[in-house]
């Protein structure tokens, strides 16, 4: 993810991006996904802590974001199973979502598992279409 969308995250959720070293390692299409997974924490967390008495959900500290298999991963410390379903959602999502522009998007089915758009997958057809032919050219001289 850009450096600039990932210090938007970072300062709009200070408390769940409390390492300061943490790297979000993924593409600008899911800045939306984590945006709104990181807003619906805050909001969770705002009704649910409370400082007077036992807490009923402890904070929720990002760990490591990342995409794997083609999806997200957001890895956290603490939270409750409320956390852990809005976790496992925004998870299921990036999994239908091109991780480079955000549009509607799926999987491929071999080599290194990507989430990608139409446009996407046309523009790397192209590309391989492209290198093939030059392959072509050069085997023919």
């Amino acid at each position: 993810m850009k450096t600039e969308l990932q210090n938007k995250l970072f300062d709009k959720y200070p408390k769940i991006f409390v390492q300061k070293d943490l790297e979000i390692n993924t593409g600008d299409g899911w800045y939306d996904i984590l945006d709104t997974l990181c807003g619906q924490i805050q909001n969770h967390l705002k009704h649910n802590l409370r400082k007077d008495q036992d807490p009923v959900v402890v904070n929720v500290e990002a760990a490591q974001v990342k995409e794997k298999y083609g999806g997200l991963r957001f890895y956290y410390n603490g939270g409750d199973e409320f956390i852990q379903g809005l976790t496992s959602m925004a998870e299921a999502i990036s999994n239908r979502t091109c991780e480079e522009c955000g549009s509607p998007g799926t999987q491929n089915n071999a080599g290194w598992v990507r989430t990608r758009c139409p446009s996407y997958w046309s523009a790397v057809a192209l590309q391989n279409q492209a290198y093939q032919d030059s392959l072509k050219v050069k085997n023919e001289e």
